[in-house]
């Protein structure tokens, strides 16, 4: 039968050891279909962070009054990926900062479930040397996965040599539409759809995208790869990809071609409403643009 495990910390010789059984309650460390709980506490997380590499817990929670550091400046908590993974969140009373580091891996090449950020610290840093990274940062293991951030600062897999996938990112909001949250995705970042509904998303990507679409907020995509369809219906793109996209729709964004001056070619541009288009016509080459939709556009070319 299931557990709720709390790690709560403090054993002397290991007072932030994940692989100590007296540091959890009830006594004992978590095990398959376990519910792992973070919370209510500033216990760095700092030893012994392989010790559930191969448990598959029933979900994972770190709440945001979990305070403490959770994984090393070198060293990422490790188990395999649960249905359900939630990051930051909180009821009640009391508003809790939540963690300056949380470093977490999760594996398994053909785990589905769902990792939820509800909010991050937002107003410190670990250490000097990690001022500019974000205070959530995950590798994720399988296109089974997906990714929603509602509020909080989040990267995956932006460290150098670092790889994850999962299959759709979402970014949403809870008070803020255009600051909200913010993602970093990094050059070894395999996914299939981005569902960007507000916050800023900044991503290298090296690998193919199908879907991306943004009603809000600001997206700034760099990187090799290509886009099967890219759509904005409001907010603000830079495309500096230079891999083909093959369907540019936009309803309203403004869409900037203008930051790189690597020759790259939109195959089919759609554009409505009231955005506008800045680019160059010697780096930019639209092959199909459908001008009778395009009468009420703004549109630069350099």
């Amino acid at each position: 039968m299931a557990d709720t495990k709390l790690f709560v910390g403090g054993e002397s010789g290991g007072a932030g050891d994940l692989s100590i059984a007296a540091n959890w309650r009830p006594p004992g460390v978590p095990v398959d279909g376990d519910f792992v709980h973070f919370r209510d506490s500033t216990q760095d997380v700092d030893s012994g962070v392989t010790a559930l590499s191969a448990v598959t817990p029933g979900s994972l929670t770190v709440h945001q009054s979990f305070e403490g550091l959770f994984g090393t400046p070198a060293a990422y908590v490790q188990m395999i990926m649960p249905p359900l993974v939630e990051i930051g969140g909180h009821q009640g009373e009391g508003n809790p900062v939540g963690s300056k580091r949380i470093k977490l891996q999760l594996t398994g090449g053909s785990s589905t479930g769902t990792v939820i950020i509800h909010n991050s610290e937002t107003s410190g840093v670990a250490s000097a040397a990690e001022q500019y990274l974000m205070p959530v940062r995950l590798l994720l293991p399988a296109a089974g996965v997906n990714l929603e951030v509602r509020r909080g600062r989040v990267s995956v897999a932006a460290g150098a040599g670092e790889t994850s996938t999962l299959g759709t990112l979402r970014m949403l909001f809870r008070r803020d539409r255009e600051s909200d949250a913010r993602v970093v995705l990094g050059s070894g970042v395999t996914l299939t759809t981005i569902e960007k509904h507000g916050g800023k998303l900044e991503a290298d990507f090296d690998h193919a995208v199908a879907t991306i679409l943004q009603t809000a907020g600001v997206m700034l995509l760099d990187g090799t790869a290509a886009v099967t369809t890219l759509s904005g219906h409001g907010g603000k793109i830079v495309a500096n990809l230079t891999g083909t996209i093959t369907n540019v729709e936009s309803y309203g964004a403004d869409l900037d071609f203008m930051q790189s001056q690597v020759a790259r070619i939109v195959t089919n541009l759609k554009t409505r409403g009231a955005g506008a288009i800045a680019f160059d016509p010697d780096v930019l080459t639209i092959t199909n643009w459908l001008p009778q939709e395009a009468q009420h556009f703004q549109h630069t070319a350099a």
